[in-house]
């Protein structure tokens, strides 16, 4: 096992070498910039958004039987109302 770390430790030492890892790199002039500061405030947020798209679900299953039939009822607690079995 301490051979195993050692030959870890020599690889890594020896990978950190090469044309780019001697040269010093300077950081880019760039000119300033002109930003607004205010004050933060407490205040109330919407809780509802109208908006034009679709919603896709992240996770979806389907649920079947595994004999010939209806399903009458569902222990499910998630499932939206639109989606009742009947």
């Amino acid at each position: 096992m301490l051979r195993f770390a050692a030959a870890i430790c020599v690889a890594f030492l020896c990978s950190c070498t090469g044309p780019y890892s001697t040269e010093k790199v300077a950081a880019k002039e760039q000119s300033t910039l002109t930003v607004a500061v205010e004050r933060i405030a407490e205040g109330p947020i919407p809780e509802v958004v109208e908006a034009n798209g679709e919603l896709f679900a992240e996770e979806s299953a389907n649920v079947s039987t595994k004999v010939p039939g209806r399903v009458e009822s569902s222990m499910s607690t998630s499932a939206p109302s639109s989606s009742r079995a009947t």
